[in-house]
């Protein structure tokens, strides 16, 4: 597959393949249903990126399973992967309480947070690497704290961060329920493009990784 994407850069042809993806996509998914994100439209950024009920996310949670993110799983790479819109502010909780129920080890932006003077995906994690309680962002209504842990900017056109997420609740009771996150963000990535695309196919990640 990573030989594939190669000669699709190669050939510059990513436009036809993303043709003939939306055709079988149209025809595959006409008869879907999205019942779940018409219920949730607040939650969703924008009115024509619904995840479909057969293949959405769900979370475990008392208010609302829901969250804008889909599964797709990549049999021909024996891979998954979780597709999520950029958060909004009021949803960053919901999708760091994904990222904790589903294990996912890392995490791919492909998204900037401003197209012009447009917010197309709200700060949802901290920026500052933690060395204290005011570097530490706070998830109340799902019991979640996110500390930056380190930043690396690299020469080839993105940033690499590692997190650590900590369950309040069960911290409290055995102070051992945390885990780390590498995150991955192409800050020269731009819509519709697949620079760095080799990147992120030879990454070390099996499974549940989000983009």
């Amino acid at each position: 597959m990573q030989d594939e994407f190669t000669e699709f850069d190669r050939s510059d042809s990513w436009d036809d393949v993303l043709e003939e993806v939306d055709e079988q996509a149209y025809y595959a998914n006409r008869n879907q249903s999205q019942q779940a994100a018409k219920l949730n439209m607040c939650d969703n950024r924008y009115c024509n990126v619904l995840p479909f009920d057969d293949h959405r996310v769900k979370l475990s949670d008392e208010s609302s399973d829901y969250i804008n993110a889909s599964l797709v799983k990549v049999a021909a790479a024996n891979r998954e992967y979780i597709v999520s819109q950029g958060p909004l502010d009021h949803t960053a909780g919901r999708f760091w309480l994904m990222i904790w129920q589903k294990k996912c080890p890392g995490i791919v932006m492909l998204t900037k947070l401003y197209h012009g003077d447009m917010v197309i995906c709200d700060l949802y994690y901290p920026d500052e690497v933690a060395c204290g309680e005011d570097n530490v962002v706070k998830f109340q209504s799902e019991g979640l704290t996110l500390a930056l842990m380190s930043k690396e900017t690299s020469s080839n056109g993105y940033i690499l961060r590692k997190f650590k997420l900590t369950d309040v609740k069960v911290w409290i009771l055995s102070k051992f329920n945390l885990s780390h996150h590498c995150f991955l963000l192409f800050k020269m990535w731009t819509n519709f493009s697949f620079k760095y695309i080799e990147i992120i196919a030879r990454n070390g990640y099996s499974k549940s990784l989000v983009i």
